[in-house]
């Protein structure tokens, strides 16, 4: 079978979103299963470090140019970004991204397409008219993009399947759309984290937006000098000027997540609006480090609703009780990386390919 996953944003290895790893996995469990994958995603602006990656993953780029009569330098019409990560992925820079939709559905012509957040309503209804069946992931409730495929009246209805990445967003749907979904949960490599280093103590926070809890991890570098930080660069680039704290180191993006998670003695995820899932939870529990997080929406859900949750989320103070609590206990941290190990293990690749399977025939 081929399948081609499709969403108008920077895709893997590009972005390095819970969404955007997530889909990379689901990829690499179709191709693992004998079918043939690509991946189709657009960049447009506000990705700086574009050049080095391009660089750093040897991609190809080919690019269209205009010649303009009185003009020495043509205009660029399009440029098109090709690597491969296990299946070939395909990068639109500043071009039709439906119109490369159209394209790749007609040169690919794939059984199957994957599409999620942005874009999504486009890729399905493409899709469709191209005669593929169409499986749409909602993977948070915070994009309105999440809710298109199924509101609109080009798609609705008509060869398309809506999965969710938790049972929490399956029970959303429900209620407020009347939408009925499969839960398919996120995969995760478990086996690709070890246990943290002898020594290692930060406590480490990803993604340190506001939404995501950066203020609060604010106020815990604040109220904690004495105990290091590590800020994982997420959605945007984290700036020192930002973050002005001896005791607060940032790192860039990085897809080896776990060489960071080796030096940590806490995971914090302090997210402050609903979660679809939390996929850093079970990193963190598979690295078996203790994860302190949110007590809300899909959150629980990944965690395991064990010891290691902030009910009074939305309270600095309260995150600065719980943190300082973790940090002054070593037999509590043990019991929750216990609970963590136990946990994680619900979420393997291999249980996820197997749900995936099942779930397409």
């Amino acid at each position: 079978m081929r399948v081609l996953f499709a969403a108008a944003r920077p895709c893997y290895p590009l972005f390095l979103g819970g969404a955007e790893i997530s889909a990379h996995e689901t990829l690499l469990a179709l191709g693992r299963s004998g079918h043939e994958c690509r991946a189709l995603g657009q960049v447009t602006a506000g990705l700086d470090d574009l050049s080095d990656w391009m660089a750093a993953h040897r991609a190809d780029a080919a690019v269209l140019r205009r010649p303009i009569p009185g003009h020495a330098e043509p205009l660029v019409e399009r440029c098109e970004v090709t690597l491969d990560v296990g299946y070939r992925v395909l990068l639109t820079l500043h071009a039709d991204f439906v119109g490369c939709v159209r394209r790749t559905l007609a040169e690919f012509r794939p059984d199957l397409v994957l599409t999620q957040l942005d874009g999504s309503e486009a890729v399905a209804h493409a899709a469709l008219r191209h005669g593929a069946r169409v499986l749409h992931t909602v993977r948070d409730l915070n994009n309105p993009h999440n809710f298109l495929p199924f509101l609109s009246g080009r798609t609705r209805g008509a060869g398309m399947t809506v999965l969710a990445n938790s049972e929490y967003v399956r029970a959303r749907l429900r209620e407020r759309w009347g939408v009925e979904a499969a839960v398919l949960y996120p995969a995760v490599d478990v086996g690709r984290f070890r246990p943290p280093a002898p020594g290692g103590g930060a406590a480490v926070m990803v993604n340190p937006v506001r939404s995501k809890g950066g203020e609060i991890v604010r106020h815990l570098i604040k109220g904690l000098p004495d105990q290091p930080f590590v800020l994982v660069e997420g959605w945007s680039r984290l700036r020192p000027d930002d973050w002005p704290y001896p005791n607060a180191r940032l790192v860039r993006r990085r897809h080896d997540i776990e060489v960071v998670l080796a030096e940590a003695t806490v995971v914090l995820v302090p997210s402050q609006e609903e979660e679809g899932f939390g996929r850093v939870v079970v990193e963190g529990q598979a690295a078996g480090v203790p994860v302190l997080c949110s007590r809300h929406s899909g959150l629980i859900e990944s965690h395991g609703d064990g010891d290691g949750m902030v009910a009074e989320y939305r309270e600095p103070a309260a995150w600065l009780e719980a943190l300082t609590a973790v940090l002054r206990d070593p037999i509590r941290r043990a019991d929750m990386c216990r609970h963590g190990r136990a946990n994680c293990h619900r979420f393997t690749r291999e249980r996820h390919g197997r749900a995936l399977e099942a779930r397409l025939s």
